[in-house]
């Protein structure tokens, strides 16, 4: 494809604190990869923290954003199934294939991954590179700023396949940010009996759909609980709302301890973490179906639609 263009603008990362517009050369694919333009790029919870800590050490400076949808403009050699033109969504991580976790089938756990925004430039530019294996082509009716969702909705049915059968069970998800309004979506979806969500912003909680929002938590009733907030406080909640033998999925990390009575409780606690990019437990294809069957109608999950070019610190 003609017209790719020298240079382009980015958002990178130069200290702590200090996200910056920058014009960098646009980045050439390698053997296996392709170059994407940008078409829209979410940011994630985790953008927020590299920015305001680096909790993760990222060497900077850094181009951020690692969930993004747009189309191919240029492949490297070795690329046979996509061509320029395709519209595309990524998989941040970029697995060995070479450690015990990528041969055991969990390349979301791969102990030696790469992934965009961290390791190499990331999304929140113009134009970025990644590996041709970690791409999906989208359906040609999904919108390209819907597609950009694609990841954090398969991060968040990872969530769902943790939390087990949920057919006309009772599911609290404590935290009212779009991770929890993305589960809380997909546990309608999955036939959960009743979905109960609990947060401190009534504007956010307004804006999930087919919903109970609870004045008082749930005690000791409810056969799943997903932690969608990093908080030590909404952690005990969840294992207070559990009745025995339920199931709690710790979907956000925890940075304080949280004491758990496994002597007189009886359940399971579940961590999740990205998400499976591998037969059989493939989640970007049914994340697209999800997004293409309108879980993102009604109510909306984006409240706002930015250029980088009118980014301001």
């Amino acid at each position: 494809m003609r017209g790719i263009p020298m240079n382009m603008q980015a958002l990178q990362l130069q200290a702590i604190n200090k996200l910056v517009q920058v014009t960098l050369p646009v980045p050439k694919p390698g053997d296996n990869e392709v170059l994407i333009r940008t078409s829209a790029a979410t940011i994630c919870t985790s953008d927020l923290h590299d920015i305001s800590g680096n909790p993760f050490g990222i060497v900077l400076p850094r181009v951020l954003g690692h969930e993004a949808a747009g189309v191919i403009v240029e492949c490297g050699a070795g690329v046979k199934h996509l061509s320029p033109g395709t519209r595309v969504a990524e998989h941040p991580v970029i697995p060995c294939k070479e450690c015990v976790e990528c041969k055991r089938g969990f390349e979301h756990v791969c102990t030696n991954m790469g992934h965009l925004g961290y390791d190499r430039n990331g999304t929140f530019a113009e134009y970025f590179v990644q590996r041709a294996d970690r791409l999906m082509v989208l359906p040609s009716t999904l919108p390209l700023a819907t597609g950009s969702l694609l990841e954090p909705v398969a991060v968040c049915l990872q969530a769902i396949a943790r939390a087990g059968d949920i057919r006309n069970r009772r599911v609290l998800i404590v935290g009212d940010g779009p991770f929890a309004n993305i589960i809380a979506r997909l546990a309608v979806r999955a036939g959960a009996g009743e979905v109960i969500v609990s947060g401190r912003e009534p504007f956010r909680l307004s804006m999930i759909p087919g919903v109970t929002i609870p004045i008082e938590l749930p005690w000791k009733s409810v056969d799943v609980a997903i932690l969608a907030v990093s908080s030590a406080e909404a952690a005990r909640a969840c294992i207070s709302a559990l009745r025995p033998r339920g199931r709690m999925v710790i979907f956000s990390g925890i940075k304080e301890p949280v004491a758990v009575d496994l002597f007189t409780r009886e359940g399971g606690f579940w961590r999740t973490v990205r998400y499976l990019r591998s037969a059989p437990a493939e989640r970007a294809p049914l994340a697209a179906a999800a997004l293409s069957n309108h879980i993102a109608s009604g109510r909306p999950m984006s409240t706002l639609q930015l250029g980088v070019i009118l980014f301001e610190p």
